[in-house]
This record gives structure tokens, C-alpha cells and sequence, in this order.
């Protein structure tokens, strides 16, 4: 269906070019009213679009211009939290999470300090952890975090193991693999 042409005469342009500047809705109703025509809003606003005519609104408040209360302040100011109040995602010191790589990881301080369980338990039974050192997990499961599943390799016998894919071995044999990544790591070092 074709959509029907709208004419418009020179004083009807001029009229409308003069008075671009009023909201659409308005210059439409004062365009009807003057000129005796039924047209839409859209059909005004499509003229304006056409011809480049613009409102003069930029979206902006201009210099002079007081914006509405409370515009301007950034962010949280002293009245947006009461004292004492915690987030509903607050958890205490001592509260435990699972990561995304599958790890324990308990909350040792505020606000959202976060260490491994395993390496926490270790260090509870044997100090501080050497940065040259990994603890691994006996049984290959890091939510088993007992003492008795957990032990230290160096970094070197750690990728050892990995590479080697310690965790596939049958039980009977990982005993003798710890003791071969121990061997060739030693090897390695002494010929470095």
C-alpha cells in the first residue's frame, strides 16, 4: 500500500521552521490549529527529521541551569550506609567457599581476604610454606582437606608427577613414581 504524500505550502514550511524549537506534540497542535489540517505528530516530526530542522535540546543541562536534588553526588556519601550494617554477601572469618578450580578456600580476614584450606591446615602443623614448595593432595581430592591427605613436593617433583599423569597411575605404583620424581629431579640438579 502506498503511503499518501502530505503537501505543505511556503507559509506552512516557514511556519513550522520558525517554531522547530517547541516539543512536537506542541508545534503539531499549534500547526493544526492555525492552518485548519489534521496531521499527526509523526507526520510533523518526519517534515522536521527531513528537512534537518532541530528542537535545539541537547540532552544537556546548560551553564545556569540547577539540576534536580541530590544530582551530582558520587557514589555512596556518609547518609547511604548505617554504621554497623553489613552487605548481605557479609560472611564472617572462618567461613569456607569452593573456587572455580574445585579448591576449599577459608576466609582468614576482613574484608575478603580468602586463603587455601590445604595450605591453611599445612601451615597450622608445619609453619610457614617455602615458596620452592607444593602441597599436594594424597588422594588427588582437594575437599579432602585432613593433614594425613596432604603432603610437600618441590615445584621441580610436582611438574614431574604432572607431566608423568601421577593421578591415572594405579595405586600400587604411585609410591614408586614419588620416589623416581624425587630421583630425577635430583639428577637434574646435579648436572645443572
Amino acid at each position: 500500500m502506498k503511503k499518501k504524500t502530505i503537501n505543505y505550502s511556503e507559509a506552512e514550511l516557514v511556519f513550522i521552521k520558525s517554531n522547530c524549537t517547541l516539543s512536537r506534540k506542541s508545534l503539531t497542535g499549534l500547526f493544526n490549529e492555525f492552518f485548519d489540517r489534521s496531521l499527526s505528530v509523526d507526520n510533523i516530526k518526519s517534515l522536521c527529521t527531513r528537512k534537518g530542522w532541530k528542537t535545539g535540546r541537547t540532552g544537556r543541562f546548560e551553564i545556569g541551569n540547577i539540576p534536580h536534588p541530590n544530582a551530582g553526588t558520587k557514589g555512596p556519601n556518609k547518609t547511604s550506609f548505617k554504621k554497623g550494617n553489613r552487605p548481605h554477601n557479609w560472611k564472617p572469618v572462618g567461613s569456607e567457599r569452593v573456587n572455580v578450580d574445585g579448591y576449599i578456600e577459608i576466609k582468614t580476614a576482613e574484608p575478603k581476604t580468602y586463603e587455601l584450606k590445604h595450605r591453611v591446615i599445612w601451615q597450622e602443623h608445619h609453619g610457614v610454606i617455602d615458596e620452592k614448595v607444593v602441597i599436594r593432595f594424597i588422594d588427588n581430592d582437594p575437599l579432602n582437606c585432613v593433614i594425613e591427605n596432604l603432603e610437600a613436593l618441590t615445584n621441580a617433583e610436582h611438574l614431574f608427577l604432572n607431566k608423568n599423569e601421577y593421578a591415572k597411575l594405579p595405586r600400587e605404583l604411585k609410591p614408586t613414581m614419588k620416589l623416581v620424581a624425587k630421583l630425577e629431579t635430583k639428577r637434574f640438579e646435579l648436572r645443572a
